[in-house]
């Protein structure tokens, strides 16, 4: 299980595959939460992405163990 990257404010997410990427598509432009949950870790959040027309946008997410 890896962790689960969405859209906050969105119904876009998905999972990642067992390399840890993943891809969410039909992404609409404008800035952008991007938002991953993994059991035992924090959530990671990043604000303000940017989604414009004809180009990807790729994130290396890390995210911190959850020392509870």
């Amino acid at each position: 299980m890896f962790p689960s990257p969405y859209l906050r404010g969105q119904l876009l997410g998905g999972a990642t595959d067992i390399d840890g990427r993943h891809r969410i598509e039909n992404v609409p432009y404008g800035r952008h939460t991007i938002q991953a949950a993994y059991l035992g870790y924090q959530n990671a959040i990043m604000d303000n992405i940017i989604v414009g027309s004809g180009k990807k946008v790729i994130l290396n997410i890390e995210m911190t163990e959850n020392v509870q």
